[in-house]
């Protein structure tokens, strides 16, 4: 028997009529658009928004699509024929053209339509002007999909559909005539839109597209959220109208009041007067720079700017912008996350959800309020839905740039945002460009503000607002460390002989020794080394070793113990090289970039002992003759180096800010900083991702869990896999992610 819906409504869910659910959507995208003032505002913005919102799910009005949602599991139908977002957007796009819709408003709306359930698409063409990229957003000439569009404007129930959403006779109309011409209709639209809207994009200068490529991001990021609010949450109205929490800029000033006073604090509270001085002249400016020494407490400076460069945004908009804090490291991230809940703690609040969240791999899926349910608990976590966020650079990055909805479904919140990105000096040359425009734009675009942090800070942003223009002077006051370098290349072998022989004397003497290495395989050499007939009198002084071969679970833990402060050797890799907050009396660093040197001298001396500590650089070669160096960094990061360092035996540290701005500026001059990449990204082109940028391409990688470190795990991981709805056990994975992350190790 042929189904019919009667006179019931179409739906868009088990229980929630179409037109219900489009009018929900719509006023959600209208809510969360208004808190964010002046985002992308144009004079097309406002029906753009609300097209997007009307015509999203508009596909879900097919026959096979109201069988489905009226039985979900027991729909035997074809699983194609139920799909909604492609059919979604040809509606669009034959109203479109019927009401002559500009083809910038065209362009994006059927972009955000067609890509809500999976990522933004691609706009590619070859020499002759076909079609061929995967994620194209006009690949449906092809047969296949062209056949299935067919077939399901055959069974769309468009008298339903006029009659539940009230439209005009011209919409019906157009709909009817898409029906009518079948096949025929759907190439004449696709050809269309074709040459309106590649002439469009790509007459765009690259400015002018990267500006349209952002707006297209807000408008999908606003559709995602606002698409699940009414479903997700059961008071929706709690969360598009919560109220601001009050990160008050006087709990930094009674959090810093707790330390002593020392030469270092001395400096601390100098430098930290400076900054303050120049926050208060502020006036248009909304990207700024703090280059600063390592151990001069950038995390605090960071918090200061951040909150009362909030306080200053209150006063000229109705809504406190988020703060997110964006770091490289997992470890560091954990000792920032540390210094924020002292913060809010010293102001008397407890750390929940609503005031701040880490976003990582290594997170508790956990928003610390036991008045939400699981599934509103996920919503607000997914949304970033908090006052502060600490997450990597992964993660911003990936919001920013990555196309899919899982990410850009956080884009929003890069805009009206307080963004403070510390040590930036780890981002490759490969983004400095993208990331120079990026920031620009969604600066003035986006209603932002931006601070870039690190001891050694590249120059990519040419406009950045210096918090510490004296900071040449700064770096001339402190004297903790002295480089030693032996560049003559050296065996590891040699090298394990020469620690051995140093090891009793360091033990004796209750020394703090870091040895850092290029590799995890020469690590473990010089670890297993050290290890060997340990003298019995000195049992209780630990050999402790970091890399990635330790799960992170572990790794923290030895971060922990290390800055206690008592005696020990530690051996590493570059897991510890920047940021993480550790005193070692000495340190032994096998060559690398100069950036990376002087990171590693930042975990000397840190708090200015009277002695000053020794950083010693070797050359290491494996018994092949082949350099260490060489087989983690770039070729070019390693000339320079070697170049800037001819013919010099030892450097103070006052005496390195010099090279380290030599470094980067031949670095600029020499290395690919991205434009081409930009370019694609500008133009909708299929272009490498940020995460194969960041980690590589193709690098095959095995993972294994120490089980032994969490032996409830397992338990917890075969009940998830037990749940048979799948969203459910979905869900049950996700909470399970950051508890496997913690014991995992990685082997490439």
């Amino acid at each position: 028997m042929a189904f019919s819906l009667e006179k019931k409504p179409l739906l868009s869910h088990p229980h929630l009529q179409l037109r219900v659910h489009l009018e929900q959507v719509t006023r959600a995208v209208q809510i969360i658009n208004s808190v964010h003032c002046d985002v992308f505002n144009d004079a097309e913005m406002e029906e753009i928004l609300y097209l997007a919102a009307l015509f999203h799910d508009i596909g879900k009005s097919t026959e096979p699509f109201q069988k489905y949602i009226r039985n979900p599991f027991g729909y035997q139908g074809d699983q194609k024929l139920k799909q909604h977002s492609l059919l979604s957007m040809v509606i669009f796009m034959a109203i479109a053209k019927e009401k002559k819709l500009s083809p910038s408003a065209s362009l994006l709306i059927s972009a955000v339509i067609r890509g809500h359930h999976s990522r933004l698409p691609l706009l590619i063409r070859d020499e002759l002007g076909a079609v061929v990229a995967e994620n194209h957003l006009l690949d449906w000439t092809r047969g296949d999909l062209i056949r299935l569009l067919e077939h399901q404007l055959s069974l769309l129930y468009s008298e339903e559909l006029v009659r539940d959403l009230g439209w005009n006779d011209s919409i019906k109309a157009a709909i009817a005539n898409l029906q009518k011409q079948g096949r025929r209709g759907l190439s004449k639209l696709n050809d269309y839109f074709y040459d309106l809207i590649t002439y469009y994009l790509f007459s765009l200068s690259e400015e002018e597209a990267i500006v349209f490529r952002l707006k297209t991001q807000y408008t999908y990021s606003l559709i995602l959220e606002a698409d699940k609010i009414f479903l997700a949450l059961k008071e929706p109205e709690k969360y598009l109208d919560s109220p601001t929490k009050n990160w008050d800029p006087a709990w930094v000033d009674q959090y810093l009041s707790q330390f002593k006073s020392n030469k270092t604090n001395e400096i601390r509270n100098n430098v930290r007067q400076q900054v303050l001085d120049v926050l208060e002249g502020v006036k248009e400016e909304r990207i700024f720079s703090l280059t600063a020494p390592t151990g001069v407490g950038k995390t605090l400076l960071a918090a200061s700017w951040a909150l009362k460069m909030r306080q200053k945004v209150l006063k000229w908009q109705k809504k406190a912008p988020k703060i997110i804090v964006v770091l490289p490291f997992l470890s560091v991230i954990e000792q920032t996350a540390q210094e924020y809940a002292k913060i809010l703690e010293t102001g008397g609040e407890k750390v929940t959800g609503a005031w701040m969240i880490q976003s990582h791999s290594l997170a508790e899926r956990c928003y610390g309020e036991d008045s939400y349910e699981q599934g509103e608990e996920t919503f607000y976590l997914d949304t970033w839905k908090s006052e502060l966020i600490i997450t990597t650079y992964d993660q911003l990055l990936l919001s920013l740039t990555a196309p899919e909805s899982r990410y850009q479904m956080r884009f929003h919140n890069l805009c009206n945002a307080i963004i403070v990105l510390d040590e930036v000096q780890s981002l490759p040359c490969r983004l400095w460009y993208p990331l120079d425009r990026l920031f620009s734009i969604l600066a003035e675009k986006g209603n932002s503000y931006f601070l870039l942090m690190s001891a050694t800070l590249p120059p990519f942003i040419k406009d950045a607002q210096p918090l510490l223009p004296s900071y040449q002077k700064v770096f001339q006051q402190f004297g903790r460390y002295r480089f030693s370098f032996q560049l003559e290349p050296c065996s590891l072998e040699d090298f394990c002989v020469y620690l051995q022989n140093k090891r009793n004397d360091w033990l004796k003497a209750g020394r703090r020794i870091l040895i850092t290495l290029n590799t995890r395989n020469s690590a473990k050499k010089v670890r297993d080394s050290l290890a060997l007939e340990w003298p019995e009198e000195y049992r209780e002084i630990p050999l402790f070793f970091l890399s990635a071969d330790v799960t992170p679970k572990d790794r923290l833990l030895i971060i922990e113990k290390i800055k206690e402060g008592n005696p020990c050797l530690v051996v590493s890799t570059q897991c510890i090289e920047a940021g993480v907050d550790m005193d070692m009396q000495e340190v032994y660093r096998d060559f690398a970039p100069l950036d990376s040197l002087i990171q590693i001298a930042g975990r000397c001396n840190r708090n200015w002992n009277p002695a000053r500590g020794n950083v010693n650089i070797v050359n290491l070669l494996d018994e092949r003759g082949n350099s260490f160096a060489k087989m983690v960094y770039d070729e070019i990061h390693l000339a320079e180096t070697y170049r800037l360092l001819e013919g010099i035996d030892s450097l103070q540290e006052e005496e390195i800010l010099p090279l380290a701005e030599q470094f980067f500026a031949a670095l600029a001059e020499k290395k690919n900083t991205g434009k081409e990449w930009l370019s694609d990204f500008a133009y909708w082109q299929d272009c490498e991702t940020v995460r194969e940028i960041l980690r590589g391409k193709n690098i095959e990688e095995h993972q294994f869990l120490v089980l032994k470190q969490d032996p409830e795990l397992l338990e917890a991981m075969e009940e998830a896999d037990s749940l048979e709805d799948r969203w459910a056990r979905r869900e049950a994975w996700r909470k399970l992610a950051g508890r496997i992350a913690q014991i995992t190790v990685r082997i490439r």
